[in-house]
Parts: structure tokens; C-alpha cells; sequence
């Protein structure tokens, strides 16, 4: 993975290979306008460091949903959305798998036990601190610029434990909810 504003601004930039195949991906957060720049670029990048040929190769876009919904039902409150067609997504990172299957299960629950309007509590218990979590180290991401990028990066490579460095960044606190009121609306 690469962080640059230059590749990808306040995003990130990367390639996955696997038996001769690879996705490219150029995920960017500001100047959205342009980009085409931003995606030849990266293109460019990787085929400089990585030496591979990206002849022939099929583009796709998408666009990203990561937000904190005042409701994931729709259609009279009987249609639960799950997943990034709610807004669960972690908004630093982009990963939402885990948050798919598990608003999921949620909603299976509330519909099976014929009670969906306890679908909005459910998942706000169980995810809801997390994502607005995501929103406030978003927000602070965003705004380190190349030389943050990588010294935030070589804070987690210098973790004793990445993963515990990890999860007390995305722990939701009481302060991050204060910031998350603050936040809310630039990002």
C-alpha cells in the first residue's frame, strides 16, 4: 500500500497480484474532479516499482458510502439495509466486509423475530461507537499530508504489537465522540 497526496489525495493507492492477475486500485478523498489524473498516476507508479504490464487491462469505478445513518431501514422502516448500502464502512481503511456480515445477522435477527424496528438499535450498539470512531480518525488522517503518512506508518511498524496499536486507535472513546460532533459535517 502507498500513501500519497501526489497518487491518491488524503486516500491511498494500491496493488494486489495472484496467479497473474491484479486489481489496482486509486481510492481518493479530496479533489475528486480529477480523478483520471490520480488513477494514471498510480498506474505509472506501479508499473515503475512493480515492473508489470497493465496492457489490456479493464478500468472500473465506484464510488464509497461510509457514513453514520440516523436510520439503515428504509421503506416504511421494513426494509433493512445492511453493509456499505447503509453507510457501514470503516472510514479510514475502506473495509466493511466484517461489517456486512454483521448488520447482516442483525437484521436477519430483527426480521425473524418480527421486530424491525429493533434493527437501527442493534446495530448502533454493537457498531455504532466504532464507526464514528473511523469518522474521527478520518478526519485527522485526511490531514497529514505525505510526511504524516509516513510517520504514521513507521509508528505501526515500530508497535511491539500492531494489531494492539491498531485496535486502541479504533477503540471508540468519549473523546472521540466529542470530536465525531465536531467532525461530523467536514468530512
Amino acid at each position: 500500500m502507498r500513501w500519497s497526496d501526489r497518487l491518491a489525495p488524503q486516500g491511498y493507492a494500491y496493488l494486489v497480484t495472484a496467479g497473474g492477475r491484479a486489481t489496482l486500485a486509486c481510492c481518493i478523498f479530496a479533489d475528486r474532479a480529477n480523478y483520471r489524473r490520480y488513477l494514471d498516476r498510480t498506474v505509472a507508479f506501479f508499473q515503475a516499482r512493480a515492473g508489470i504490464d497493465l496492457a489490456g487491462a479493464r478500468r472500473f469505478g465506484g464510488t464509497g458510502n461510509v457514513r453514520l445513518p440516523a436510520t439503515a431501514r428504509c421503506n416504511g422502516g421494513g426494509t433493512l439495509l445492511a453493509g456499505e448500502a447503509a453507510g457501514f464502512q470503516d472510514a479510514l481503511w475502506g473495509f466493511g466486509l466484517r461489517y456486512a456480515m454483521v448488520s447482516g445477522h442483525l437484521a436477519a435477527r430483527a426480521l425473524l423475530e418480527r421486530d424491525p424496528g429493533s434493527y437501527d438499535r442493534r446495530w448502533r450498539a454493537r457498531f455504532g461507537g466504532l464507526i464514528r470512531a473511523s469518522l474521527v480518525n478520518r478526519h485527522f488522517f485526511s490531514r497529514l499530508g505525505d510526511r504524516g503518512y509516513g510517520a504514521f506508518l513507521r509508528r505501526l511498524g515500530s508497535a511491539d504489537d500492531a494489531r494492539e496499536w491498531l485496535h486502541h486507535h479504533y477503540a471508540p472513546s468519549t473523546w472521540k465522540d466529542l470530536w465525531y460532533l465536531l467532525v461530523r459535517g467536514a468530512n
